[in-house]
């Protein structure tokens, strides 16, 4: 069978007009009824054979059979109530439909198919395609099935076999057997018979005869759960803990614990069964007995009868120990009634006996030496109980009493009295103190330990008798013993806290020694105070110290409402304070009442005098009331009444209604009388007096002279003639109107209360205006000068601040500011002329005497002082200075110094004449302190140091007188003289915003002399020098005259071969030294005519490489030198070194140099050291000139550096004076082989 499965469609069938069914040939089995025809009666139209064709939509057409033997196609819904059975294809031809039905024709073998109508029609709801699902369907795959379903064994015979998953979504019913060869998965619960065996499958719990299990596995039933039987051999070869058994070889029950082994689970045993506790000897022995076992050994037994027979024991250990805290009750009787021992009694040894007897009351114990011997617990026990317990209760404490017990008797040694004890305590036991369930002792706790008869050292000690508790204080634990003792129960610490008349409390006092045992204690219980009432109505005596919010009053009332005896002893705890404001002074309406509250400081009491009322409003009287609390009343049932934390004390009545004596002030009138201050600083907004400032627009503060005045300093000076210059004024300057008084105060007279002074200079003279300000408000007006204008504020504005509300109406404030002249130039031009005058604007605001001469701001100034310009002035220079020369400047030399022939510069002068004018008006400027100044002239060798003019004060011409002389640099040199020579003079440029300005006049200069030298050295007196004619070896005995200027005319025959005293050496012709960066060799032409210098000296150039033997050389006297046999040749060395001797009379080393010491017309060379096993150079009869020196004993000391010479010869040279040449000392040197470059220098200190 063929089906066409519909997904919806349940309208009427309609079929469009252009549909067409083909070759038409029988339409056969058509029931034609009534209702062929549509509503709308519109006929069928019947076309030719080829089709037919429905104009019209056919509805309502009911019939049996339609058979159609063509393709029929159907543009439309159709809607079918039975069977459709098709020969060939249905095909859908509307695209947007395909997915609505499902075509299956006959070609695909659906017989061979086991699908049934029913499995199809649970097709119908599948997401898939249900074309593909039947045509996989051989054998059924994973049906989807949604409500029941049955399979019978006519739906499946033999075996069912499921390839995919079979998704069941409700019950799946099996009527048959069913057997899993495979694993069974549920993802849902499992039930077998509803609660038959279940299994949860979200936590994987089983219930037996349950569907409800409430554990892992939960076996609801009342009969037995068998578990595994067997011997201790047949246990499980894998061990897991929680494992358990009944074991037939022990007859128990086992377990395999986390411990590795199994253990009994019934009776008390251990693991390995040597400890244990038997109710019967062996199972249904039934013996009636209790055995208990240690370590495998009977320790213990209690037979039928209940005797207890304790067996082997360790001796190591004590038979029987009692840890307990009570006691163990003893045999007692009189004497006659104790037991006997002895042959033929019950026990023939009773030593160790212990019993309590009754006509001693005293333990006793039968002894060895077989007497009874009483037990002493006077020293071995606590004291008895203490005695007479009473209490004495007052209304604010409550005292405790009790006495000694009896003494028992005094030892006859020593005299001491027993019963002893240490120390006294005494425990409280207290509940809900002050109705707080937290403030609870939870028992016997200590709260005082005092002296017993004795202390711990045996010195007798008076015992504590008595304990005070003070109500209103905590009551804390103390130990006034200093050490402590351990007893039998003895107790923790607490304190007491404080408490009223309706807490109740238990003591307990006993003694305590050594003993350790427990005490014997005496009790008292209801310790508690005496009754007593509120506090009596409050009457207030006076009010004092009043001040800005606050007053102070003195009280009296009775303490006790009760008890009007009582004066002390009861503690205030609280005041109402009940106050309304009865008069104020504020000039706004004032209302201000309240309750204020005092609580105590616990324990201090409130007391009456000096009570504090805060929190008033200035400027005011108030009528006050007051009731009090005291320490004692408590209100009923834990009621309460006023504020925490005295809300639970009861309230007396109030006095009678006392009106404050004055107004609170700020004036520090303690009777609030004559005041006229009621606020105080803090209560007012800031306000700034001052703030109302001046800038002065294009001003420059030039240091100056005003013309004719002799003193400089630094002024602030405008132009007239730029439009920058203006006076900027901004800012609103607000003060204090009434300070000094306030409120209503100020309206009590027209008095000025503040003055505003303006002032202004614009001329000669000073003009001042006054603003006043009274009780009044209104604009006020002043002018100044040709404009300035200046306005108060039209009213006065409240100062207090704007939290304090009750600080309106006392202090007010007014404005003032400019209302004209603001940055104008056109006014600062009319007002202030170009003078010689000073200006200024300024004002002050002053408090007068009505006003208490009171501050004007918060700080306390009640005079701002000035607020300016500060002094200006005004000029109006246009011009530039004149300079006149009378002398033109000039150079010239004024000292000059030969050495050698070689001049030296020393001083030179530079003189002129010149005038300054046309150079200011009003104002004359000054730059570094100077009006005009002469610029310094610097050359390398000298400086002209600049001439100032500092004291011009008045602008008329004036002449400078340049007249300069300075002494020239050693070691510096100057190709010329000639220099411009420049005049700086300071002018005022008023055209933009005023400032100095430089006239420079540079159209002079100095003129040339040529060049300048001045040598580092132009003076030689260290030693006396002489020429050495080496050729014969003869020192001229004549020394030299270093500073001959005509050096070369004096000395024309030994200048050839003399080294020149040059840069501070001697030096030959191939030295050259720098100076001022020019390279000079004294060998040089320093003549005047052809040298060009600008004094003359000689012309060296035709002798710088002269000499004999190709050296050059110098005779120095150097007797002052010699020290015993030693000349001290330290500091000569050549080219700044020691003298290498390697190049001594080496002429092919153009640094090759020849040095000898003389004496006695001998030689000797410091060539090389002197040796000892020689004879002395100065011993030396064949040494007669320079070239014998060279071949004989040296001259040098071991050091290499010292000349050697005869010490027997000293005194020849000590002598200061020049000697004979032939006793005078000298050492020759010889610098440069002539021929050499120009580098060698000597020197000698």
């Amino acid at each position: 069978m063929v089906y066409i499965l519909l997904y919806y469609s349940k309208h009427n069938i309609i079929m469009s007009s252009d549909i067409s069914y083909g070759q038409l040939v029988v339409i056969s089995g058509v029931n034609v009824n009534n209702d062929i025809v549509s509503a709308s009666q519109k006929a069928i139209a019947f076309a030719t054979s080829n089709g037919m064709l429905a104009e019209e939509p056919i509805t309502g057409l009911s019939a049996e059979t339609f058979n159609f033997n063509k393709d029929v196609n159907i543009g439309d819904d159709l809607v079918v109530g039975g069977k459709i059975t098709a020969n060939s294809d249905i095909l859908l031809n509307n695209a947007e439909n395909t997915d609505k039905v499902l075509v299956i024709n006959s070609a695909k073998s659906l017989s061979l198919s086991s699908v049934t109508t029913e499995e199809l029609e649970n097709l119908l709801n599948s997401s898939s395609n249900i074309q593909s699902q039947i045509d996989t369907k051989a054998p059924i795959d994973g049906p989807n099935f949604t409500g029941d379903s049955y399979f019978s064994t006519s739906t499946f015979e033999g075996t069912a076999t499921f390839l995919r998953p079979v998704n069941v979504n409700n019950t799946f019913y099996v009527t048959d057997d069913t057997r899993i060869a495979a694993n069974l998965v549920l993802d849902d619960n499992f039930t077998i018979n509803t609660d038959k065996f279940f299994v949860k499958s979200e936590t994987g719990e089983v219930g037996i005869l349950t569907a409800d299990p409430s554990c892992t596995l939960d076996i609801s039933a009342s009969d037995a759960l068998r578990i595994p039987v067997g011997t201790t051999d047949q246990r499980p070869s894998v061990f897991k803990t929680g494992q358990i058994r009944f074991n037939t070889t022990t007859s128990q029950f086992e377990g395999y614990n986390n411990n590795s082994s199994w253990q009994g689970l019934g009776g008390v045993v251990d693991i390995d069964q040597d400890t244990k506790i038997l109710a019967e000897t062996n199972p249904l022995d039934d013996n009636d007995e209790i055995q208990m076992y240690t370590d495998g050994v009977e320790r213990l037994r209690i037979d039928a009868c209940g005797n207890v027979q304790l067996k082997e024991s360790n001796p190591s250990f004590v038979a029987l120990d009692i840890s307990a805290t009570s006691g163990i009750k003893l045999p007692k009787g009189g004497i006659n009634q104790r037991p006997v021992g002895g042959s033929g009694t019950i026990s023939s040894d009773i030593s160790g006996a212990i019993r309590f007897n009754t006509d001693t009351n005293l333990c006793e114990m039968y002894t060895a030496s077989e007497i009874w011997s009483a037990l002493p617990v006077y020293k071995t026990e606590q004291p008895p109980r203490l005695l007479d317990i009473s209490q004495t209760q007052l209304s604010e404490n409550v005292i405790v009493h009790w006495n000694k017990f009896q003494e028992i008797y005094k030892d006859a040694d020593d005299g001491k009295s027993y019963p002893v004890y240490f120390q006294t305590f005494v425990d409280i036991s207290f509940t809900n103190i002050n109705n707080k369930s937290n403030q609870d002792s939870n028992g016997w706790r200590t709260i005082l330990i005092g002296n017993g008869n004795y202390d711990i050292n045996d010195i007798e000690t008076t015992p504590l008798t008595s304990i005070n508790f003070d109500s209103v204080v905590q009551t804390i634990y103390s130990n006034t013993t200093g050490y402590n003792l351990n007893f039998q129960g003895k107790p923790s610490t607490i304190n007491l806290p404080i408490f009223t008349q309706d807490d109740t409390f238990d003591l307990r006092v006993y003694g305590v020694n050594n003993s350790g045992t427990l005490p014997n204690y005496i009790y008292i219980n209801t310790v508690q105070l005496k009754q007593t009432g509120a506090p009596g109505p409050v009457e207030i005596l006076n009010t004092t110290d009043i001040d800005k919010s606050s007053l102070i009053m003195d009280l009296s009332f009775n303490l006790d409402s009760n008890d009007t005896t009582i004066t002390s002893g009861i503690s205030i705890t609280h005041y109402d304070i009940s106050f309304s404001l009865s008069d104020t002074q504020s000039l706004n309406t004032r209302t201000h009442s309240g309750n204020y509250y005092i609580h105590w400081n616990q324990p201090n009491d409130l007391g009456k005098d000096n009570i504090l009322l805060p929190n008033l409003i200035p400027g005011a009287k108030y009528n006050i009331q007051i009731r009090a609390k005291n320490a004692l009343k408590f209100n009923a049932n834990g009621a309460t009444d006023g504020p925490s934390p005295t809300n639970l004390y009861k309230y007396g009545e109030y006095g009678a209604v006392f009106k404050s004596t004055g107004f609170t002030n700020t004036n520090v009138y303690t009777d609030g009388l004559n005041t006229t201050r009621y606020l105080g600083t803090s209560d007012l907004n800031s306000v700034n007096p001052t703030l109302m400032g001046f800038s002065l627009n294009g001003k420059s503060v030039i240091n100056c002279h005003i013309n004719g005045t002799n003193y400089r300093e630094d002024k602030t000076i405008l132009s007239k003639l730029n439009n920058s210059s203006s006076i900027g004024i901004t800012g609103e300057s607000r003060f204090f109107v009434n300070y000094g008084q306030q409120g209503t105060n100020k309206n009590i007279t027209t008095d000025t209360l503040i003055k505003a002074y303006f002032r202004i200079k614009n001329s000669a003279n000073t003009n001042t205006f006054i603003m006043n300000f009274n009780k009044d408000e209104g604009l006020r007006t002043i002018t100044l000068g040709n404009g300035y204008k200046f306005d108060s504020s039209n009213t006065y504005t409240d100062e207090s601040k704007s939290a304090l509300t009750d600080a309106l109406g006392f202090v007010y404030s007014v404005g003032i500011q400019n209302a004209q002249g603001n940055n104008s130039n056109t006014i600062f031009y009319n007002t202030f002329d170009a003078s010689t005058n000073s200006y200024y604007i300024s004002y002050l605001v002053s408090s007068q005497g009505y006003n208490n001469n009171e501050r004007l701001q918060i700080s306390n100034i009640s005079n701002t002082g000035t607020t300016s310009t500060g002094n200006f002035y005004v000029d109006d220079y246009n011009s530039t200075p004149i300079v006149t020369f009378v002398n033109n400047p000039v150079i010239s030399i004024t000292s000059s110094k030969h050495l050698f022939g070689i001049p030296s510069v020393l001083a030179v002068q530079a003189t002129t004449i010149f005038k300054i004018s046309n150079f200011a008006n009003h104002i004359i400027p000054y730059l570094n302190g100077r009006h005009s100044h002469v610029k310094s002239i610097v050359k390398n060798s000298y400086t002209l140091n600049n001439l100032d003019q500092i004291s011009i004060y008045q602008n008329d011409e004036y002449q400078v007188t340049y007249d300069k002389t300075t002494t020239l640099i050693s070691g510096r040199y100057d190709e010329r003289t000639d220099s411009n020579y420049e005049i700086e003079i300071y002018y005022l440029d008023n055209s933009v915003t005023p400032e100095i300005a430089i006239y420079n006049n540079n159209v002079k200069n100095l003129n040339n002399l040529g060049k300048i030298f001045k040598d580092v050295e132009h003076n030689y007196t260290d030693f006396n020098l002489h020429f050495f004619n080496a050729s014969n070896s003869t020192i001229n005995t004549t020394a030299i005259v270093v500073d001959d200027t005509n050096f070369v005319t004096s000395y024309s025959s030994e200048i050839a071969s003399v080294l020149l005293r040059f840069n501070n050496k001697f030096v030959g012709g191939g030295f050259i030294a720098s100076y001022s960066s020019t390279s000079i060799n004294a060998f040089s032409d320093w003549t005047n005519e052809t040298g060009n210098y600008a004094i003359a000296g000689a012309n060296y150039q035709n002798y710088n490489n002269t000499g004999v033997g190709g050296y050059k050389w110098i005779a120095i006297n150097v007797t002052s030198k010699k020290v015993g046999n030693r000349i001290n040749l330290s500091n000569f060395k050549i080219n700044g070194s020691y003298p290498n001797l390697e190049k001594f009379n080496n002429s092919g080393d153009n640094n090759g140099y020849r040095a000898y010491i003389s004496f006695n017309n001998k030689f000797g060379s410091l060539e090389r050291v002197s040796n000892s096993g020689e004879t002395s150079w100065f011993n030396n009869s064949n040494n007669i000139n320079i070239n014998n020196a060279d071949s004989i004993n040296g001259a040098l000391q071991n050091n290499g550096i010292d000349a050697f010479i005869d010490s027997t010869t000293s005194s020849a040279f000590t002598v200061k004076l020049p000697l004979l040449i032939s006793k005078s000392l000298f050492i020759l040197t010889v610098l440069s082989k002539t021929a050499a470059p120009l580098t060698s220098n000597l020197s000698l200190m």
